[in-house]
């Protein structure tokens, strides 16, 4: 009994110094994971403060470029309302010069010796030879050759006018040496101003060579322009700069003159 107390007390003694170290053991393991731990913490604390001061500097960048981005979207928007402008008085520029050319241009045909080809850029086709003899013909306002009305409306045939009051439809060659003319109208524009501008000296033959309409035609036309000339010479002395368009409107019957 005595032996068997002796090894259970030195047994249970034995216990107790592992249980001891076991706790020991684990006292230092948990101090060592709170180190551990502690200097995680730390070092995420730090990387922390580094990120959040990097971000910090990035984003003082980013307002720093923002800003510069709105002068410079600023200062864009004012170029661009000043190209706008300008652009607008480009415009008006090249309207104003382009009239003014235009003006020169219908100033030398009217007038001034010119080939074909330049003529028809001034009068290339029907509706510019129409909206020149409508600009003569109604200049100083409409007036119905039949009731004296001054009201009217758009016609069926191009820049033909119709009176509002009678009914009365005038076309846009009535009345004028183009009138039931059978040649094209750009072309008999530049038969009567080669016979104004030639003081009909210019043959028919050479007519019909550069209109290429025939001979016969050419000649029954510029005789009834010469005669007309001959009518009107007290007028063209007074040219004016309206040239051979003086020969236009109101059409005179030269048959019996």
């Amino acid at each position: 009994m005595f032996f068997l107390s002796f090894a259970i007390g030195d047994k249970v003694r034995l216990l107790k110094r592992k249980k001891e170290v076991a706790q020991r053991q684990m006292i230092r393991q948990m101090t060592e994971n709170n180190r551990l731990k502690d200097d995680i913490n730390r070092e995420l604390e730090s990387q922390v403060q580094a990120r959040t001061r990097e971000l910090a500097a990035k984003s003082a960048v980013i307002a720093t470029q923002n800003e510069e981005l709105l002068q410079v979207n600023d200062l864009l928007r004012e170029q661009a309302d000043e190209i706008s402008r300008m652009n607008a008085l480009l415009e008006q520029d090249n309207r104003q010069l382009q009239t003014n050319v235009e003006k020169v241009s219908r100033a030398r045909a009217l007038s001034t010796p010119v080939d074909f080809e330049e003529f028809s850029k001034i009068y290339p086709d029907k509706e510019s030879c129409f909206a020149f003899l409508a600009s003569l013909k109604w200049k100083d306002g409409y007036q119905c050759r039949k009731c004296n009305s001054d009201h009217y409306f758009n016609g069926h045939q191009p820049h033909s006018r119709r009176c509002g009051k009678c009914g009365y439809e005038e076309s846009v060659t009535a009345n004028t040496i183009f009138q039931n003319s059978r040649i094209p109208i750009n072309k008999a524009f530049y038969l009567t101003f080669l016979v104004y501008s030639s003081r009909g000296k210019i043959s028919s033959h050479k007519l019909s060579d550069i209109l290429e309409i025939r001979q016969s035609t050419c000649w029954a036309y510029a005789s009834r322009i010469t005669k007309l000339m001959e009518l009107r010479k007290k007028e063209l002395r007074q040219d004016n700069g309206q040239g051979w368009s003086r020969l236009v409107l109101e059409e005179i019957d030269t048959t019996t003159t």
